[in-house]
C-alpha cells in the first residue's frame, strides 16, 4: 500500500482514516461505536463490548462476501480493526475493566479471521466430492493454509489467531463427553491422599495442561483442553492468582523438576546496563521440599517426592478455600504467565512429568488426558495397570490375566482379597500363580523363554518360603518396603507383589525342574 496513507508524522492521514472506517467491512463496527457514543448516555461497558463483538461477525461476513477481492482489501481491513479498537477504548474507557486494549485487539483478530475462515469452510465442505466428505472445520483449515500463508511456513500473527479459533472451536464441537473433573479428586480420595495433596495435584494438572503430550498433534491438544474446565486466562488470572504467593508455588515446582532429575534449558534474560542475567525458571534444590539432596532413583522415591510437592502446593489452596476446579484453573493461569517470559521451558517442564508420574497420580492423569474412568477397578488394579503399561506388551497382558485369577472368581470380585494382611496376600498369590501355570503351561513357558520379565525375583520352591525374598527384591528395585506407611503404598506394594510372583514363576520355569517344583 502506498506511503501516501501516512502523514509527515508517520500517522494515518485523515482521508485514509475516513476511507478505512467507512469501508463496507469495517463500517459494521464503526457504526456501533459512533452511534452508541452519540446517545450520550451512561453506557455499560459489558453492553458495548458484547454488541461490538456481535457486529464483528457481520464484518467477517462482509469480508467473506468480497471473495477474491478480500486479498487486496486485507491490509486496509487490518488497519480498520486496529483503529476501531483504539476508538472504542477512547470513547468508552471503562471497557478496560473487561480486557486491556492489546488483549481485545488479539480477541478481535481471533474472532474476525476465525469466522471468516469458518464461512469459507462451509463452502469448501459443500463443494467436496461425496467420496471425500470433510467437516466444515477441516475445509476451513485447508482454506486458511492454502490461501493465507502467502508462501510462508507460518501465518502472520493476526491471521494465526483466526486459525487458533478454528482449532479451539473444532475441539469444542467434537467433545462428546466433558470430563467430570471431580473424578480426579475422587480417585485420589480412594487411596486416602489428603485434601492438600489433592488440591496440589489439581494445580499441577493445570500447570501442565497446555503442554503437548507424547504423540499429540496440535488438534489433539485443543480437543483435550476442550474436555477440561474452561479458563478465561485474561479475565480470571487476577482473581485466581491474586490471593496467592506465586513465587512460593514456582519455587516448589522448579525444585520438583530438579528432584526428578529434569534437565531443561532456560532462557537467560540480560539485565540492562549489567552483566547479570535472570531467568523465569530456576531448576535446582531450593530446600523447600526436603533439606537433603535426594532425587528420584526408585519408583517409591517418585511417590514420596511428588506427594510432598503436591502437599506443599496444596497448603495455600486449602488455606484460601479453593476447590479442585478453581485450583486447576489457577495452574493454567500460572503456566501461561510464566510462558510469557520463557515459553519453551514452560512447555518442556509441563510435559516432562508424563513419563515419570507415580502410579496412582498417573492413573489420575489419564482421566484428564483421555477421560478414562477408574470407578470399575479394584484399588489394587489401578497401580498395577499403570505399572504394567511400561512393560513388554505380552508380559503385561499375561500378568493382567493372572491378577484376575487372584482378585476375581466367576467374574465377581473376591472382596476380602484386597484387605488381606500382606503375608496372607502373598500366600494367596503363590497359590494362584501355580494354579495359573497349570491352566496355561504353554503360554507361561513361551513367555518365560522370551526373558522379558525381571530376573531379580526368586525361584518358587515348595519347601522354601519366598515371601521375604520377594519383598526384598521389590524393596531393592522399586523402593517399596513392608510394613507400608499409608494406604496408597499398601495397595501399590500389593500390585507389585502380583508382578513379583509372576516374575518368580518365569524364573522357576527357566531354571528349575518343572516336575519337582511347580506342584
Amino acid at each position: 500500500m502506498s506511503d501516501s496513507i501516512y502523514d509527515e508524522n508517520g500517522q494515518f492521514t485523515s482521508e485514509y482514516k475516513v476511507k478505512v472506517t467507512t469501508h463496507p467491512v469495517i463500517y459494521h463496527i464503526t457504526k456501533v461505536i459512533f452511534e452508541t457514543k452519540k446517545k450520550n448516555e451512561n453506557i455499560n461497558a459489558r453492553d458495548i463490548y458484547s454488541t461490538f463483538f456481535k457486529e464483528l461477525k457481520n464484518s467477517s461476513k462482509s469480508f467473506y462476501e468480497l471473495q477474491g477481492e478480500a486479498f487486496d482489501q486485507a491490509e486496509l481491513v487490518q488497519h480498520g480493526l486496529h483503529m476501531i479498537n483504539c476508538t472504542m477504548y477512547q470513547f468508552f474507557p471503562s471497557v478496560v475493566q473487561i480486557r486491556s486494549l492489546d488483549e481485545t485487539y488479539l480477541e478481535i483478530n481471533k474472532n474476525f479471521w476465525g469466522y471468516y475462515f469458518y464461512l469459507n469452510g462451509i463452502d469448501g465442505a459443500k463443494q467436496a466430492a461425496a467420496e471425500k466428505q470433510i467437516s466444515v472445520w477441516e475445509a476451513a483449515k485447508f482454506f486458511a493454509n492454502e490461501y493465507w500463508k502467502f508462501g510462508q511456513s507460518e501465518f502472520m500473527e493476526t491471521i494465526a489467531l483466526g486459525y487458533q479459533y478454528l482449532l479451539e472451536n473444532e475441539a469444542k464441537e467434537g467433545v462428546k463427553d466433558k470430563i467430570r473433573f471431580d473424578a480426579i479428586p475422587e480417585l485420589l480420595e480412594r487411596f486416602n491422599y489428603s485434601n492438600k495433596v489433592i488440591l496440589g495435584y489439581c494445580y499441577f494438572l493445570g500447570l501442565s495442561a497446555q503442554s503437548g503430550k507424547k504423540g499429540e498433534e496440535i488438534e489433539d491438544i485443543h480437543a483435550r483442553l476442550a474436555r477440561l474446565p474452561y479458563v478465561d486466562i485474561n479475565r480470571e488470572y487476577e482473581e485466581l492468582l491474586g490471593p496467592l504467593q506465586d513465587f512460593s508455588l514456582h519455587t516448589i515446582f522448579d525444585e520438583l523438576v530438579w528432584r526428578f532429575n529434569g534437565k531443561i534449558e532456560v532462557r537467560e534474560i540480560q539485565i540492562p546496563n549489567s552483566e547479570r542475567t535472570v531467568s523465569e525458571y530456576s531448576f535446582k534444590n531450593h530446600g523447600v521440599l526436603f533439606t537433603d539432596d535426594r532425587t528420584v532413583n526408585t519408583l517409591n522415591d517418585s511417590e514420596e517426592i511428588f506427594t510432598k510437592a503436591m502437599e506443599r502446593f496444596g497448603h495455600q489452596f486449602e488455606e484460601k478455600k479453593y476447590d479442585a476446579t478453581k485450583t486447576f484453573k489457577t495452574g493454567v493461569c500460572a503456566a501461561n504467565i510464566r510462558a510469557q517470559a520463557d515459553a519453551k521451558a514452560t512447555g518442556l517442564a509441563g510435559g516432562f512429568f508424563d513419563s515419570y508420574l507415580p502410579l496412582i497420580f498417573s492413573a489420575a492423569n489419564l482421566i484428564a488426558r483421555e477421560n478414562i474412568s477408574w470407578s470399575g477397578h479394584l484399588k489394587i488394579q489401578i497401580p498395577l495397570q499403570q505399572f504394567l503399561g511400561g512393560l513388554n506388551y505380552d508380559l503385561g497382558e499375561l500378568i493382567w490375566a493372572f491378577q484376575s485369577s487372584i482378585l476375581f472368581k466367576n467374574q465377581k470380585p473376591r472382596d476380602h482379597i484386597e484387605h488381606l494382611e500382606m503375608f496372607d496376600f502373598m500366600a494367596e498369590c503363590k497359590s494362584k500363580v501355580l494354579e495359573f501355570y497349570h491352566r496355561y503351561p504353554a503360554k507361561c513357558r513361551e513367555l518365560a523363554i522370551q526373558k522379558n520379565h525381571w530376573s531379580v525375583f526368586p525361584h518358587l520352591q515348595s519347601e522354601v518360603d519366598e515371601r521375604e525374598a520377594i519383598l526384598n527384591s521389590i524393596g531393592q528395585s522399586l523402593g517399596y518396603h513392608y510394613p507400608t506407611e499409608n494406604l496408597a503404598s499398601e495397595y501399590i506394594l500389593k500390585a507389585l507383589i502380583i508382578f513379583g510372583y509372576f516374575c518368580s514363576l518365569c524364573e522357576t520355569i527357566i531354571f528349575q525342574d518343572e516336575g519337582s517344583v511347580l506342584q
